[in-house]
């Protein structure tokens, strides 16, 4: 069995909630002046194939109310031409959008869907044209709103690169798309109660640790690292537009493998690992198996990420990256329950009633993303990245105090245990109930 040094891991317990405190300060801290939303990309426009003469730009969700959008463009490389470029800009209406760009480009669907048509003229120099302003107004529910750039009464053949900035702001002020309005909130509410999480097991855990207490620990550590990543990112879009994509992108990494090693947890000790000092071996195991998982989440992540700003995606986990997802839980459950099952057979009649217990716990762990990743197909799209991220935060928060109470305490997980040298609080070493591994 490993041992750890218990000064070590107070060491390591105690920056958790010293990482997040300056952080914690600057979210709750009200931002002052104008906020926007700002984005900044480019787009190839022109071609024989009219599915070139046009192209989507971004799009934001207002809220009821006034709000108003700037955008300017820009040829990013001269043109020979001393005429300036005349492209047409077009404003769909989420109720049509669907229809618009299923249609042929420069359908006729396309090009008479639109809510609002602003004419550009680009000079030929790249110097940027004259900015569109505009105000988009709500009385009733929130609308996304999509921007398309046209060329199709161009006749322009040869490929243009075009340079754009965007910014929006909702009535009032803010910057966020009704998607991400309450995501600063929710994130401040639940790094609150993460960091008194924290604080509690700071003070269990000054100790010599068990193996599968410094996973929890490590765990623990991503998911409020994670946290306060995405709120100081959140934070500084608030202030300025843009906000920190590394931060966001860090984050997002961060509780993804948080995530994963907690499956990896659950498996472990599916395995017996807690209750053999014969089966301590299969930690050597579980190290590489849960190295490949990290990468493969990673993968599907980085694939989502790929396809942020797209006009179909509402929430980091939409479409194939959300279906890969929920299949690696499935897998994951099938995993762990075989594991518990096979538990089962060697247990008593009272640790047959533990492990049952913990099996269904540990089933609404792993069945929690595929739930949500299909309740959320009936919300309205803007309020889908706002449900799928609280509820992925409140969720983990709540497994880490269940495996906290748990590990800490001496119910039946405790009795159950053969701590043969094992570092758990009281722990004491008692016969193997588990056979040996073949």
């Amino acid at each position: 069995w490993l041992k750890f040094s218990g000064s070590f891991g107070s060491v390591l317990c105690t920056m958790f909630p010293r990482a997040g405190l300056f952080g914690l300060v600057l979210i709750l801290f009200q931002a002052l002046g104008t906020e926007g939303k700002f984005t900044t990309g480019s787009v190839t426009l022109g071609g024989n194939d009219t599915i070139h003469l046009w192209k989507y730009v971004s799009k934001f969700a207002w809220a009821i109310g006034t709000g108003t959008y700037k955008l300017t463009w820009r040829l990013q490389e001269p043109r020979p031409e001393d005429e300036s470029l005349n492209l047409k800009m077009l404003l769909y209406l989420d109720e049509t959008w669907d229809a618009a760009n299923s249609d042929p480009r420069c359908g006729q669907t396309a090009e008479a869907a639109y809510r609002r048509k602003f004419d550009m003229a680009l000079p030929s120099d790249g110097a940027w044209a004259k900015s569109i302003d505009g105000n988009i107004k709500h009385s009733v529910r929130s609308h996304i709103w999509y921007f398309v750039i046209s060329a199709c009464d161009t006749h322009l053949k040869e490929p243009v690169t075009l340079d754009f900035e965007f910014s929006a702001w909702q009535d009032g002020g803010s910057q966020f798309s009704v998607e991400q309005q309450y995501l600063l909130p929710v994130h401040s509410v639940v790094l609150v109660f993460s960091t008194i999480l924290v604080i509690f097991y700071v003070k269990m855990c000054r100790q010599t640790l068990h193996p599968v207490m410094w996973t929890l620990s490590f765990v623990i550590a991503l998911q409020y690292v994670a946290q306060v990543f995405h709120a100081l990112h959140l934070y500084l879009f608030m202030k300025d537009g843009r906000g920190a994509p590394l931060l966001e992108t860090s984050s997002e990494f961060l509780f993804m493998w948080s995530q994963v090693t907690q499956s990896a947890l659950l498996i472990l000790i599916a395995w017996g690992y807690c209750f053999s000092a014969t089966r301590s071996n299969r930690m050597e195991y579980m190290i590489p198996l849960a190295a490949a998982l990290w990468i493969v989440h990673a993968g599907v992540l980085a694939m989502g990420k790929s396809r942020d700003g797209a006009h179909d995606k509402h929430c980091e986990h939409e479409g194939l990256v959300g279906w890969c997802l929920v299949l690696l839980r499935i897998l994951l459950f099938a995993w762990f329950s075989s594991a518990v099952e096979e538990l089962q057979r060697h247990a008593t009649r009272r640790n047959s009633d533990f492990l049952q217990t913990f099996k269904k716990a540990g089933a609404a762990y792993f069945a929690t993303y595929p739930m949500l990743f299909f309740i959320v197909q009936f919300f309205a799209p803007y309020y889908r990245h706002t449900f799928m991220q609280a509820s992925l935060m409140i969720f983990q928060l709540l497994s880490d105090v269940w495996l906290s109470s748990l590990f800490f305490s001496r119910g039946a997980f405790y009795q159950m245990s053969v701590w043969s040298g094992s570092q758990l609080p009281g722990g004491s070493s008692r016969r193997d109930w588990l056979p040996k591994d073949s």
